[in-house]
């Protein structure tokens, strides 16, 4: 059996652990930026191949993508502690002052809006892809 003691997990990171991940992930995050910066350009003024449509909804899942991966790996920062059920984070809202629940409550937030996103995305990918009979097809098309 084991036991449940609060110090064994706090003890276990410790402050220059904590330094060098909050900096891993600080790096992963303007690597990531800088590569979505550069998506966003391509998608604005590279992609003449895709309809208005298209490049509305792969500017708005690269919007959406932009905002987690910011969030998470700049803003938030979190270090989590599942047998506890909480955790605590050191990104730079935690610097100025702010709380993981909120940190964690806009993190999840932002996942949904990606995977809807993505869903929208793909469902208006099979929309171009059905016959115009199919059963699956939309009677009008929808319009952004």
């Amino acid at each position: 059996q084991m036991s449940l003691n609060t110090t064994q997990f706090v003890s276990d990171i410790n402050e220059s652990f904590e330094k060098i991940i909050t900096y891993f992930y600080f790096s992963i995050g303007f690597v990531s930026t800088i590569l979505s910066m550069l998506t966003f350009y391509l998608i604005i003024r590279e992609s003449s191949f895709f309809n208005i449509d298209v490049r509305i909804l792969l500017l708005n899942l690269q919007i959406s993508a932009f905002f987690n991966n910011f969030h998470y790996c700049i803003l938030f920062v979190p270090f989590l502690f599942p047998y506890l059920g909480g955790g605590f984070c050191t990104g730079i809202l935690c610097m100025l002052g702010g709380r993981f629940h909120e940190g964690m409550c806009l993190w999840l937030a932002s996942v949904v809006l990606l995977c809807a996103s993505f869903i929208v995305l793909l469902f208006a990918r099979l929309q171009t892809l059905l016959h115009p009979w199919s059963r699956m097809k939309l009677r009008f098309p929808a319009r952004l």
